[in-house]
């Protein structure tokens, strides 16, 4: 089982002032937790939820392949302009995070660092917006791979009730 702080970023956060929000400190969160939990390299990353992709960013000057998704078009844009400019090593596509697929092989894990976690407001008195990102993303990244989430908050989105998600690939 993970440790509090290392499964909850927000906690590590509140308990170290001297950390702050800064994309950078979240990426070397994830790669303290690839280095201890990953069963493989993490060499291709999914950001969902990229924006701008950021993180994304700073993983393909580490030498990270990234492929990031977002429902909106401006961030999508923006990301892919971002990473002709700097030479980066990342493709975004405009995709509804709840369901989506993209062309090109698995990526080893995934990322979502955003300010919030995305599920719609309308289907807090159950799961299931939960449960489709989950297995959307879940589905997506290579067998074995991790999925780290920070929804940016000291408090967790609410979890109606306990599900256990299975898919096996076709």
């Amino acid at each position: 089982m993970f440790d509090v702080p290392e499964i909850w970023y927000g906690v590590e956060r509140l308990n170290h002032p001297d950390y702050d929000n800064r994309p950078w400190h979240e990426v070397e969160f994830c790669r303290r937790l690839w280095d201890k939990y990953a069963d493989f390299p993490m060499e291709y990353i999914l950001e969902a939820c990229c924006g701008i992709c950021p993180h994304g960013s700073i993983l393909s000057r580490r030498g990270i392949s990234v492929v990031g998704v977002d429902a909106s078009q401006g961030m999508v844009d923006a990301a892919n302009a971002r990473a002709e400019i700097q030479d980066l090593e990342i493709r975004a596509y405009r995709r509804d995070v709840f369901r989506f697929s993209i062309p090109g092989s698995s990526p080893d894990g995934a990322i979502l660092l955003a300010s919030t976690f995305p599920v719609p407001h309308q289907s807090r008195t159950d799961n299931s917006a939960l449960i489709s990102q989950l297995k959307s993303v879940g589905y997506y990244i290579r067998k074995g791979g991790l999925y780290m989430i920070d929804c940016g908050s000291p408090a967790p989105p609410d979890i109606v009730r306990d599900e256990i998600v299975s898919q096996t690939r076709e």
